[in-house]
């Protein structure tokens, strides 16, 4: 793991490597982090089979807020309760520095059970962000040459790494 950040006794992790590979939806029409599949994968069998009951303890549930498309979009998406998460666009530009940090290379178990290589980058991947596309039916993600890519693919796109971000208390 990662860390990101340390505040008031909390660290917020994200994991070194893309551990899974994961459709965002099911299917081609959830785009919101609120409905996904895999943001309700993340919160019962991800953390579930992850991490022991001691872990998931210290493991804190946070808001996450709803985030719109863009300034015409509406948006339906309420903030979110979760234990686990993705990283959205602005996370994903604060944390990282440059493309080359925010890179990411998948395990060994995310490449059996599916994730893509690129062929030029043959050891990176992409991966999930939780932010909205700018089109609908998209999420955003990483590309394996670690730029933000605010297009994203579509959300039934079954390719892509997952790298789960969670915040915990390091007093529990």
């Amino acid at each position: 793991w990662l860390v990101l950040e340390e505040k008031d006794g909390k660290l917020f992790l994200l994991s070194r490597y893309a551990l899974d590979h994961k459709r965002y939806d099911t299917e081609d029409e959830n785009d919101t982090w609120e409905k996904c599949t895999l943001r309700a994968w993340l919160n019962n069998e991800f953390i579930n089979t992850a991490f022991t009951a001691k872990e998931k303890d210290s493991i804190i549930t946070v808001t996450i807020p709803a985030e719109k498309r863009n300034s015409e979009d509406i948006g339906s998406e309420n903030d979110t309760q979760d234990k686990v998460f993705l990283l959205s666009i602005d996370e994903a530009d604060k944390y990282f520095e440059s493309n080359t940090k925010r890179r990411c290379m998948p395990t060994s178990y995310a490449v059996a059970n599916g994730v893509s290589l690129d062929s030029f980058h043959s050891k990176y991947c992409w991966y999930w962000l939780r932010s909205p596309a700018y089109k609908g039916g998209r999420a955003a993600a990483v590309g394996v040459g670690g730029s933000v890519v605010h297009e994203g693919a579509s959300v039934d796109f079954d390719k892509y790494g997952v790298r789960p971000a969670l915040w915990i208390d390091l007093n529990s």
